[in-house]
């Protein structure tokens, strides 16, 4: 079996994940509203659920806004996430797939030393070709590992 080879793929802020949490978002407080309309008098619950929501909702703006960006890259041998694109020393590390949906695939890249960054890569129709190579590699990894191997077998 061949190695993986080289490939560097950008990540950015998904806007569809943006636009998914906007709209859940917008329809949590339809919810709430048509609840406090149709409620006969307003009061403590109300309240507390509104504040609830405006926690949640600032809560979900923070986290899209703190996704990682960069680009993670794969040299043949390892793996690697960059942040900045003008940094000398990029950390090594693992990454595995959590979830393929062919055009979007959820990575923890797990760095030798610091913290684990979960990315969501979305296929660009200007990258196609880097993200079947990045795809083949991110599997590549999993079955050198034998993660896709470790079902049990079932005979007759």
């Amino acid at each position: 079996m061949h190695a993986a080879p080289a490939v560097r793929y950008p990540v950015t802020r998904s806007n569809r994940i943006a636009a998914w949490l906007a709209g859940l978002c917008a329809l949590e407080l339809a919810l709430l509203l048509a609840w406090w309309v149709s409620s006969p008098q307003s009061g403590v619950p109300h309240v507390l659920a509104f504040f609830a929501w405006g926690i949640a909702t600032v809560w979900a703006i923070q986290a899209w806004r703190r996704s990682a960006v960069g680009a993670l890259g794969w040299d043949g041998q390892h793996w690697r996430w960059e942040t900045e694109p003008h940094s000398v020393d990029f950390p090594e590390g693992t990454a595995r797939i959590h979830l393929d949906l062919q055009s979007r695939v959820l990575v923890r890249f797990v760095p030798a030393q610091g913290r684990a960054v979960w990315l969501w890569l979305e296929r660009r129709s200007g990258r196609l070709s880097q993200w079947h190579l990045l795809r083949c590699a991110l599997h590549a990894a999993d079955a050198s590992t034998g993660s896709l191997l470790a079902l049990p077998v079932v005979s007759p």
